[in-house]
Parts: structure tokens; sequence; C-alpha cells
């Protein structure tokens, strides 16, 4: 079921935000709304905590939000067999 004060609010307080932060809320541990710092967001992103910010948080939130979590993508590689396209550019 969906919480509708909890959906108000969040509504309200969002229709003034860039697209870049609107997926930035939690739930934190007194069950309340909050928006991720920057910073959380980076490290969700995989960032180290001694990656500077140098840029407002408008534009930080849009660059962790357009990168990607290294981690992951060596994961995904690893699933995946290349070999098959490598063996494919040899042949060319």
């Amino acid at each position: 079921t969906i919480n509708t004060e909890i959906a108000k609010t969040l509504l309200a307080s969002m229709h003034k935000m860039h697209r870049a932060s609107i997926d930035n809320y939690v739930t934190d541990e007194n069950n309340r709304l909050r928006k991720l710092t920057p910073r959380e967001c980076l490290r969700l992103m995989g960032f180290r905590d001694s990656f500077q910010i140098t840029v407002s948080d408008t534009q930080m939130y849009r660059q962790a939000g357009n990168s990607i979590v290294v981690n992951v993508l060596i994961a995904l590689l690893k699933q995946m067999d290349i070999t098959q396209f490598a063996e494919q550019l040899n042949e060319q």
C-alpha cells in the first residue's frame, strides 16, 4: 500500500527540483524521508571519500547519476562471453 502522507510530502517537495535529484530520497532511522547528500550518492556509485567535489550540489547529483559503478561493470563483463568477439576480430 502507498503511504499517501509520505507521497504527498515527497511530491510537494520535488515539484521544483531538477530531475537529477528526484530519486535521491531514503527513509532514515525515524522512518522519515530525507534527501541523499551528494557525497552519499558518490559513495553509492563507488567513489571514495577522497574524491573532491568542486561543483555545485546540482552538478554533483548529475555527475553521480551519469557515472557507472566500475565493480558492477567488471562483474557484468566477467559474466559475458566476449571471447567470441576477439575471435571475430582476428579473422578479419
